[in-house]
């Protein structure tokens, strides 16, 4: 995928994201694309943070066809667990 195509699909992911009403968190999903990408597998962002900045494709991907890189979501919940509303 080409670089402007994948950015273009992960604003997409946060638009949809927005639609859920929750308050959420970023999570970056390498797929093993490359051992740069490795190393941000798993690292959590405040959503905000990540949609004005998103973490990918990761700027140092040394795959050759590019990075396959994709964002996940996960809800926030107080400290009483129950899901967090979030107006974007």
């Amino acid at each position: 995928m080409k670089i402007k195509e994948h950015k273009a699909l992960i604003k997409q992911i946060f638009e949809d994201a927005k639609k859920s009403g929750l308050k959420l968190k970023a999570i970056v999903i390498s797929n093993g694309c490359c051992s740069e990408c490795l190393e941000i597998n798993g690292k959590e962002i405040p959503f905000k943070e990540a949609e004005n900045n998103p973490p990918i494709p990761h700027t140092k991907c040394t795959r050759e066809w590019g990075c396959n890189c994709t964002i996940g979501f996960s809800s926030i919940r107080d400290d009483n667990g129950r899901l967090i509303s979030e107006n974007y």
